[in-house]
């Protein structure tokens, strides 16, 4: 977690961290629509109008707060780290390099890709 909230002020955008295990590819990114919903970390929290990550099972997470289904536990072993950030603000190789400055020597593992 440290490192998804080093990674956030480090590029100034919201970041989560989802456990892998917990969805399946493909991912989608659109806007919510009326009607849908997740339970989130803070509750029940309604989708209309925002950007939503979608996996085939439905709403998977938003930059505005993280859906239970994904939740990070204290077993945790492996995890996608999600910065959802404008590509016409920052490029993909600015956002890798920090990733791999941020977790050098912490015993992590990153791998990054852009979808």
């Amino acid at each position: 977690m440290d490192l998804n909230n080093c990674l956030s002020a480090s590029l100034a955008v919201p970041c989560s961290v989802m456990v892998e295990s917990s969805f399946k590819e493909p991912l989608t990114w659109r806007s919510g629509v009326e009607g849908e919903s997740y339970e989130s970390l803070r509750g029940p929290f309604n989708l209309e109008g925002k950007p939503v990550l979608f996996d085939p099972k439905g709403p998977l997470d938003t930059p505005i707060t993280g859906n239970v289904r994904v939740k990070v536990e204290a077993d945790t072993r492996t995890a996608w780290l999600v910065a959802y950030m404008p590509a016409s603000e920052l490029d993909q190789e600015t956002a890798g390099k920090t990733l791999d400055r941020l977790a050098d020597g912490s015993g992590i593992r990153t791998t990054w890709s852009v979808f």
